[in-house]
């Protein structure tokens, strides 16, 4: 069966899987079947030194470098009772969204070299909220002054009503006023 406007290699294809289907069972030499696809394959051998570094071997070997590094199992993590707390006060998804935007739109409105210093909104409110950075934050204008509280006088009343002058120690005079 002669196919003349089919090139040599083809023919020669043709030919030796003819040769193939005449004898099945016997496949010539250097030739298998594989076994999952049942395709014809070459095998391939390789003469010569190999080039394999065999002296890796042990270095390689999945199971030796497991026990170099001692494999352990992963552990669950423990938990404390620090980990467990009241949080009914947290503000819901929306509302820490909108908490956010708001740091980014303060922090974007702020002039470019303090946001130079500051890099992101995470740390201008680190910054802000370290009492060791006060007097830099009121310069920058990032925070407001505090206000000066005074002292308040405090005056001891008992449960009439008068009040008791303290003098040295622990005495007290005799209290004063209506119930006296």
């Amino acid at each position: 069966m002669e196919i003349p406007s089919i090139n040599k290699e083809i023919k020669m294809s043709l030919k030796f899987r003819k040769f193939i289907e005449l004898n099945k069972n016997k496949l010539p030499e250097g030739y298998y079947r594989d076994k999952k696809t049942n395709q014809l394959r070459m095998k391939r051998v390789f003469s010569g030194k190999s080039l394999t570094q065999q002296h890796n071997k042990e270095a390689a070997d999945i199971n030796n470098i497991l026990k170099k590094h001692k494999f352990q199992p992963i552990k669950q993590p423990e938990y404390t009772d620090d980990n467990y707390g009241d949080f009914s006060n947290v503000p819901n998804y929306q509302d820490s969204l909108q908490i956010v935007i708001d740091a980014d739109t303060a922090y974007a409105q702020l002039p470019a070299n303090i946001r130079k210093e500051m890099r992101d909104p995470r740390g201008m409110i680190q910054f802000c909220e370290d009492p060791r950075n006060y007097d830099k934050a009121l310069e920058l204008g990032l925070v407001d002054a505090k206000p000066i509280i005074e002292p308040q006088k405090v005056q001891i009343v008992d449960s009439n009503g008068s009040s008791a002058k303290k003098v040295k120690g622990n005495q007290q005079t005799a209290p004063t006023g209506e119930g006296a």
